[in-house]
């Protein structure tokens, strides 16, 4: 009896479905663009599913994935094996879906990268809108793979109407879009990579002041602004120093308690305190080269001035966009009074 139920459920469904052809499956595939895309993740047990919603291309040979660093990817490069289900559903008895099995292979090469970044703009996915500023920054640093189709096939119900190649979307100004997003995230790690030749050369210097002369490189930079006036205020090593008042005075609390500098009252204003090199603060200096400090401040004060103010401006706008603005402003890597 169980079987003969099994029979007729079998012979129910095979009138309300019928399999695809292989036009019609890369029809659709070339028609939607997006699917569930099911890896196995390696686990300590055993490999576990993992399906989750997925953008795609096919430009009618080859099915391209794009995808930030992330789960997926992980698990990818561990096994490649995956399975992409395409869908269309517009009701219970009009709807196509169509399977893909095969493996990723990662694109290293730049224009074969090209060619899948072209198979997405090509991509019809039933709208003439063109691609947004975020989407083109996603292909634009997102990891292409290609993937080898092993098994392609599917279904649809009897109802849904037969799919053709649909015509291919307008590539610009898309193309335009994610190479401008390329190019800014390119200048995005040069900014990076700056900051990061920046912080090492200060903290390289820091580390060799205080290793062979027993002060940090902001004391050694306030000693040398003191050594090329002779003698300044704080107001004036402020401006010396390109830095805070507040900042400044503490580093000269620090080397007036070392003895390098003596601080005494003006002879011509009794109001003024001045700042000057002691013996020992002239003895160490002898052998003290130009600072990291100083050559920063010269390189950027040989800048034209509608530069300077460019840059500062450009400066202070990323800081605040990021959220860092009401950070303190010390001398680098000095200690703070608490």
């Amino acid at each position: 009896m169980m079987a003969e139920r099994r029979a007729a459920r079998a012979a129910e469904g095979a009138e309300t479905r019928r399999r695809l052809t292989q036009r019609e499956c890369t029809a659709m595939l070339r028609a939607v663009g997006w699917g569930v895309l099911a890896v196995a993740e390696i686990a300590t047990d055993g490999p576990v599913p993992v399906a989750v919603p997925i953008a795609y291309a096919f430009d009618g040979t080859r099915l391209y994935l794009a995808m930030l660093d992330g789960r997926k990817t992980r698990a990818l490069e561990r096994n490649p094996n995956l399975c992409l289900t395409v869908t269309d559903v517009r009701s219970l008895d009009d709807w196509r879906s169509v399977a893909v099995i095969g493996r990723a292979r990662w694109i290293v090469d730049a224009a074969e990268r090209e060619a899948g970044v072209s198979a997405f703009l090509g991509q019809s996915v039933r709208s003439d809108r063109a691609i947004d500023p975020a989407s083109a920054r996603r292909l634009s640093i997102g990891r292409f793979l290609v993937v080898d189709v092993d098994e392609l096939h599917g279904c649809a119900s009897v109802r849904a109407e037969p799919l053709d190649f649909p015509a291919s979307a307008p590539r610009d100004p898309s193309l335009t879009l994610i190479r401008s997003a390329a190019e800014n995230e390119d200048a995005a790690v040069d900014a990076m990579n700056v900051l990061r030749q920046l912080v090492r050369a200060l903290r390289a210097a820091d580390n060799e002041s205080e290793a062979s002369l027993g002060v940090t490189a902001a004391q050694l930079f306030v000693l040398r602004a003191i050594q090329s006036a002779g003698s300044l205020s704080v107001s004036e090593l402020a401006r010396h120093t390109a830095t805070a008042q507040s900042s400044v005075s503490e580093v000269v609390a620090r080397l007036a308690k070392k003895r390098v500098i003596v601080r005494r009252r003006s002879a011509i204003d009794r109001r003024r305190t001045e700042m000057s090199l002691s013996d020992t603060g002239k003895a160490l200096l002898e052998r003290v080269p130009e600072t990291v400090q100083e050559r920063l401040i010269a390189a950027f004060r040989r800048l034209p001035a509608e530069r300077q103010r460019e840059a500062a401006k450009l400066l202070r706008r990323w800081i605040d966009d990021a959220g860092l603005g009401k950070v303190g402003v010390t001398m680098f890597f000095e200690p703070t009074s608490p």
